[in-house]
Formats: structure tokens, sequence, C-alpha cells
């Protein structure tokens, strides 16, 4: 559900910052499949509360835990993009 949203930023990024193409874009997308790829494993993190015993819990856990490492790969790739350039927000200039 998050890859529509995460498609949305990437164009927001490539308009605003004015290149074609975002900073490191192959790792941008090894780390879209690598949440792809972890999103359909830690889908029982939704399913705490049904008694689930501990080493199970364990596990989806950590795997919910990692699938954080992709996902901020993505996000300071998306902010390196605009290194360079000056963002006009209102009337604060960055």
């Amino acid at each position: 559900m998050i890859l529509p949203g995460f498609g949305l930023v990437r164009h927001a990024v490539v308009i605003r910052s004015g290149k074609s193409i975002p900073f490191g874009a192959p790792g941008i997308f090894l780390a879209i499949v690598r949440i792809g790829v972890l999103g359909c494993v830690v889908w029982a993190h939704h399913i705490f509360r049904v008694g689930i015993d501990i080493d199970t819990r364990l596990y989806f856990t950590a795997a919910t835990m990692i699938i954080a490492v992709p996902t901020g790969i993505k996000v300071f790739r998306w902010v390196a993009s605009f290194r360079g350039r000056i963002l006009k927000l209102g009337r604060v200039q960055l």
C-alpha cells in the first residue's frame, strides 16, 4: 500500500529538484524492491494480539524493524536530490 505513495513522492522530488533522475536512482529502485519483498514477510506484525508464541513475535518484530533500512535509504537519497538547489518555500529559502 505504501509503494504508490513512494511513487508520488518520487515524482514530486523530480519536479521540485529540477532533475530528470533523482540522486541514486538505482539504489532507490533496489530499496523499493526490498521494501516490497519485506512487506510480504512482515504481514503478521498486525496480529500481535491474537496469541502467537514469543519466537514468532520476535521474528516478525525484527522483520518489521529491518524494513526501516531500505525506507531510510530512499528518504536520504530523495533529500540528496535537492543538493545544490535553492528551495523556495513561501517566504523562506532553504
